[in-house]
């Protein structure tokens, strides 16, 4: 019977090391999950970060498409430019068609083969601009050869400019050859206005090289500036989409660690459904206790009532006295042994209610940790359709600092919470038989000094006393 007693004594103490096992592994995880939460705060601040670096970049490629379009309509002025050039160009052309030249001091028409030339400068000079247009509008296709196509269009700058002198040259051997001749003055007047008019188209034509040249230029220098921002831009969705992966894998590991809390939650659970399994048993195991408590005292009636009827007798009555000594150990530490079991029961059961508001308090706050992971995934994956392009979230994976911190909790929860059913009743039965030795010898050290009755259980240090006080005892009922 004691030895029952102390198998549950043995298993209520196995039970709190086991419930203290579980607080503080749950305090583990309270902490872990704090840690994630300052990890989640972080990665918000960082997502922030990554929005206004985005909008930086969004900014800068408006700025980048604006100058574009200023490029193209540059490239649309100079396209007017030398249409009117050219038309300009194909009228004088007409004109020297229409109106016969004449060497001065001489009545036959000359000069043709100098004007076929002045032509062909003029058409040569409507296809440099002519490659000036094509050249400009390639700039808008071929970003990366412009540098050597603003070259050739500068090489061909000098070439006019080559031609527009030699045309000056030729236009000052003209002046001599109209000063030297004294032919008649309507082949002069005519002469003088062709050389002006020659002069004022090589004019307008070193003008248009100048400004094509100038335009060229600027376009080369906006062209090179809008590569160091591409570069620039590059630079940063790279950087981007390293910070885009670290999130991720943040992501990843905040996943890993809700499934590691969610077997957590459910291996805490299946200890508290064996904690109750076993507080059953010991409930029944109570009962069964109780019972045999009520047996021993209708017994003890019965040896009250076989007491009464042997009261003439000594021999009797010391058996009978004996007999009630031996139930009444019996029914003293059957009752302090109910009042401790009742204790313990009441202890375990205080044990439990707070092991099942903890893992309450435990589903709660993993519901809320959830519902921000949820939320956070939400944001990140609106970041991720951004039209930048820089990178697509994901949201499953894991790593890292916390798996080991974690899985030494696992490791802790694991070794408190596995023993054999051979093991716990031994100690059981271990603990029970040093209880019951410590008892007998409380009560020898008691029986030592003292005489009890056995009906009213009053004590006497002498024997004499002790017997005739029983027999009035027994002499009242």
């Amino acid at each position: 019977m004691s030895a029952r007693y102390l198998e549950l004594d043995d298993t209520i103490r196995m039970l709190n090391k086991r419930l203290e096992t579980s607080e503080r592994s749950l305090r583990t995880a309270q902490e872990d999950k704090d840690k994630s939460q300052v990890q989640k705060t972080r990665l918000e601040g960082d997502i922030t970060l990554l929005k206004c670096d985005l909008t930086t970049i969004r900014g800068e490629q408006e700025r980048l498409q604006l100058e574009r379009f200023e490029l193209l309509s540059n490239v649309n002025d100079l396209r007017q430019q030398l249409r009117q050039a050219r038309e300009g160009a194909a009228a004088q052309a007409r004109a020297h068609e229409n109106s016969p030249i004449y060497y001065e001091g001489m009545g036959t028409p000359l000069g043709e083969l100098e004007v076929q030339k002045l032509r062909e400068n003029l058409r040569k000079e409507q296809d440099t601009s002519a490659t000036l247009l094509q050249e400009l509008q390639d700039t808008r296709n071929q970003m990366e050869s412009m540098e050597a196509d603003v070259q050739r269009t500068q090489e061909e700058a000098s070439l006019l400019r080559h031609r527009c002198n030699q045309m000056q040259a030729l236009n000052a051997q003209t002046s001599e050859a109209s000063s030297m001749s004294d032919a008649g003055k309507k082949g002069s007047e005519i002469d003088a206005l062709e050389k002006k008019r020659l002069k004022d188209e090589a004019a307008m034509l070193r003008e248009e090289v100048d400004t094509l040249d100038a335009a060229l230029t600027a376009e080369r220098q906006k062209t090179q500036d809008e590569r160091l921002a591409t570069t620039r831009a590059h630079t940063e969705i790279n950087r981007l989409k390293k910070e885009l992966q670290q999130l991720r894998d943040e992501t990843d590991r905040n996943v890993f660690n809700d499934e590691y809390y969610k077997q957590e939650i459910r291996s805490i659970n299946e200890k508290l459904d064996e904690g109750t399994a076993k507080l059953v048993s010991y409930e029944e195991l109570l009962s069964a206790k109780n019972e045999e408590i009520s047996r021993l005292k209708k017994d003890l009636g019965k040896a009250k009532a076989n007491l009464s009827e042997m009261s003439s007798e000594g021999e009797t009555i010391a058996i009978l006295r004996a007999q009630v000594e031996v139930y009444q150990g019996d029914f003293r530490a059957e009752r302090e042994a109910r009042e401790a079991l009742a204790t313990d029961r009441e202890k375990l059961r205080d044990d439990v209610r707070q092991l099942q508001t903890r893992n309450t308090q435990l589903l709660d706050e993993l519901e809320a940790y959830q519902r921000r992971h949820h939320a956070q995934g939400r944001s990140s994956r609106g970041v991720s359709e951004e039209p930048s392009g820089a990178a697509t979230m994901g949201s499953t994976g894991a790593t890292g600092g916390s798996t080991a911190a974690t899985g030494g909790s696992t490791g802790a929860y694991g070794t408190g919470g596995s023993f054999s059913q051979e093991a716990l009743w031994e100690r059981l039965s271990n603990t029970s038989d040093k209880k019951e030795e410590e008892k007998k010898k409380d009560e020898e050290q008691l029986d030592e000094n003292l005489f009890y009755c056995p009906k009213c259980n009053k004590s006497f240090t002498q024997y004499k006393p002790l017997e005739e006080h029983v027999n009035r005892c027994l002499d009242e009922d």
